[in-house]
């Protein structure tokens, strides 16, 4: 029964830690990401191998096995009845909270957008762009504006203001082309 215990009161332990830290995380606009590409065939939701392997998911996983696992010992029903069962638990609580955090991370609202969905579309000067320098944009996608760092496809001056469209995206800078909106 120990063991349980110990691993019911880790995953509580852990998603206390990550509510809390999340929240304060959130309060002070602190983002952390730690990407160590081990997506193999995966994408940005963490369809990789290493998925379950988030805090939410091993909280899920210590939870449910620790707590099955305690209640079965409570039952009285032998080891190698109650090993099995709380093991498939915590494997099933982990991957059911799994498919909630894909989930809600899919449908997250705000969220950054593929570079493929924001090539072409329109863009406002916000800071000047120089001649082979760097300046800002503003864009709007899915009713959400986003500004980003941008240079001119040309390598031409763009005054501050002025309509351009996003020609391209590498390493998380814009490269735009002035538009004119008269014609």
């Amino acid at each position: 029964m120990n063991i349980f215990l110990i691993c019911f009161l880790t995953g509580l332990g852990i998603l206390l830690f990550n509510i809390i830290f999340g929240s304060l995380s959130d309060f002070f606009s602190m983002d952390l990401d730690l990407d160590f590409d081990t997506d193999v065939g995966g994408d940005h939701l963490g369809h990789g191998f290493l998925a379950f392997l988030s805090p939410s998911t091993i909280s899920g996983f210590l939870t449910a096995f620790g707590g099955m696992g305690m209640f079965f010992t409570y039952l009285a029903l032998p080891l190698l009845l109650v090993w099995p069962i709380a093991i498939f638990s915590g494997v099933i609580s982990g991957w059911l909270l799994m498919k909630l955090m894909r989930f809600l991370k899919k449908h997250e609202n705000g969220s950054v957008p593929d570079d493929d969905d924001i090539v072409g579309l329109p863009a406002q000067v916000v800071n000047a762009i120089q001649e082979g320098g760097y300046g800002s944009i503003r864009y709007v996608f899915n009713g959400n504006t986003f500004t980003s760092p941008a240079v001119s496809y040309d390598g031409a001056a763009i005054p501050q203001g002025s309509a351009v469209a996003i020609v391209s995206i590498e390493k998380h800078l814009y490269y735009v082309s002035e538009i004119n909106l008269e014609e």
